[in-house]
C-alpha cells in the first residue's frame, strides 16, 4: 500500500481514497455486546443475534452460581462469555485478557448447570 505521503494527490487531497480507506478499516468488527438489563427479562432461547443462538443457561442461572460459590464479577463476565454468549475457550480467554489454562480451570471449578 502507498503511504498518503507518497502520493501524487497529497497536496490537494481532502478525503481518503479508497485504498487508504480500506487500510484504515481494517480494525473495524461489528458491535456484539449485549446490555445485561435486556436480559433479566427475556428468556434466552429468544435471542439470535448476528445469527448466533444462545445456550439454555442464561443470565439468572449464572446469578445463581454466583451467589452459590461467591465468584468475582470478572469470573462472572467469563462464565457468561462462555455460556450464554457460546463463545469458545479461546474467544474467551482472549476477550477477558487470560489463558486459556484460566477459562478452562473456571469453567470446571464452577458448574452452572
Amino acid at each position: 500500500m502507498r503511504l498518503c505521503t507518497t502520493c501524487p494527490n497529497y497536496p490537494t487531497c481532502t478525503n481518503l481514497c479508497l485504498e487508504a480507506e480500506a487500510y484504515v478499516n481494517q480494525d473495524e468488527v461489528p458491535q456484539r455486546e449485549i446490555p445485561v438489563s435486556n436480559l433479566t427479562d427475556i428468556p434466552i432461547e429468544e435471542f439470535v443475534i448476528d445469527g448466533i443462538r444462545y445456550s439454555s443457561i442464561d443470565y439468572h442461572d449464572i446469578v445463581k452460581a454466583q451467589t452459590k460459590y461467591q465468584f468475582s464479577d470478572k469470573i462472572f463476565d467469563i462464565l457468561f462469555a462462555y455460556y450464554v454468549e457460546g463463545r469458545n475457550q479461546p474467544e474467551t480467554a482472549l476477550i477477558h485478557f487470560v489463558s486459556k489454562q484460566y477459562v478452562h480451570k473456571i469453567i470446571h471449578k464452577y458448574p452452572i448447570c
